[in-house]
């Protein structure tokens, strides 16, 4: 964009961006407004990248207002460019979100599914260094290991499966701690057909993580998810 050469110029270029700008501003307080209504994740996924575009582009028009008064004063200032430069970059960005915007909603369902699915897979094997340090220290607990072609084919239910392993061992924990002997360099922490016997070094890990796992009853599964993966991510330190 060329700098406006006389002040007539320039009041248009300023007025006709503002215009742009105030346009905008309304069209993205009713996608803003319509956020609200949305329920489905795809949905919300696609209006909240459709309020970011719009941001951006809103950006552009108001780098083109000032740029529009900084170029008739200031012509050959370095800051002018720059801010047309900004700009430029803004618009590219916009136009690149607005084609992204008509892709069809089912490819969005579809990409948000794979992206989930990749996050279960992370989440999986992130918790398995946890549940495998608990299961020494819970030997009752029973657990085979599925191969990762059975993970793949059905990653909720190995998910589920896995955290519900990590909170039986949690509440075994609770049982073991609450009963457990004066600590020693060995002790008797459960009596059965095969007693659990931990050592100082096992009981001062088992109170580690009974405390690092312990979380609100009412916690929702996602939120539970990430508190166990920084359990994890603590204790492999």
């Amino acid at each position: 964009m060329r700098s406006p050469r006389i002040w007539a110029e320039s009041i248009f270029l300023f007025l006709y961006f503002g215009y742009a700008t105030f346009s905008g501003s309304l069209g993205t307080i009713s996608i803003i407004q319509s956020f609200r209504h949305y329920e489905t994740p795809s949905l919300k996924a696609r209006s909240g990248f459709a309020i970011a575009t719009a941001f951006v582009a809103l950006s552009c028009f108001v780098f083109k207002m000032i740029y529009a008064v900084a170029a008739y004063f200031w012509p050959d200032a370095i800051f002018t460019l720059r801010i047309n430069q900004a700009a430029a970059i803004a618009m590219v960005v916009a136009v690149f979100g607005f084609m992204i915007l008509f892709v069809p909603h089912h490819f969005v369902v579809h990409t948000m599914k794979l992206f989930q699915a990749l996050r279960n897979l992370w989440t999986l094997h992130e918790l398995r260094y946890l549940q495998n340090r608990l299961l020494v220290l819970c030997p009752p607990i029973v657990w085979e290991e599925p191969s990762w072609w059975e993970q793949l084919r059905n990653l909720d239910l190995h998910l589920f499966r896995r955290v519900i392993s990590i909170m039986d061992s949690h509440r075994m924990l609770s049982g073991f701690l609450a009963t457990a002997p004066t600590p020693s360099e060995s002790m008797v922490v459960w009596q059965g057909e095969q007693p659990i016997v931990w050592k100082l070094e096992q009981f001062e890990e088992a109170q580690q993580l009974h405390a690092l796992l312990t979380v609100p009853p009412n916690i929702e599964i996602d939120e539970l998810h990430a508190h166990y993966q920084q359990v994890a991510c603590q204790i492999r330190r």
